[in-house]
């Protein structure tokens, strides 16, 4: 009798330890860009909001969904030109949606990037892909810190 509770309290402590796992179901985009630097802007978004839920949800292959959408995606840019010098200040704002469990938050996040250039045209620059996925990984984290 003492090994059956023994053994009852040790199943009933293991299974409130045992924390839920989810897994990261898909990344879709509704922004109206849809390249940045000839790829498609979901490229990598995927396994960028898998590492960010890796670091606070256990993950697996048939858990809960955790689903990501990019709402928009605005470019802004300013230009200074001072005889012969040019000053290219160029925004990248992301704003992210995420879904866990049917809990929605909203993250956004912004990167900047200077370019200057001396007797150039800076306005022709193709768009920074590298900057605008530092955004997309920003605003994927400013949503799970909304998380409880």
């Amino acid at each position: 009798m003492k090994k059956l509770f023994i053994l009852s309290a040790l199943v009933t402590m293991m299974a409130s330890l045992s924390a839920q796992c989810y897994k990261i179901d898909t990344v879709t985009s509704i922004a109206s860009v849809t390249e940045i630097g000839g790829r498609p802007i979901i490229f990598g978004a995927q396994t960028t909001l898998e590492e960010i839920a890796s670091t606070k949800y256990q993950l697996c292959n048939e858990g809960s969904p955790i689903s990501g959408e990019i709402k928009s995606i605005a470019m802004p840019e300013q230009l200074l030109n001072i005889v012969g010098l040019q000053f290219l200040k160029r925004e990248y704002i992301v704003i992210t949606q995420i879904n866990v469990n049917g809990t929605v938050v909203t993250g956004e996040a912004k990167k900047i990037v200077y370019v200057n250039a001396m007797f150039v045209s800076v306005e022709g620059i193709p768009h920074n892909r590298k900057a605008y996925s530092k955004a997309l990984e920003k605003s994927f984290k400013s949503g799970f810190e909304k998380l409880k």
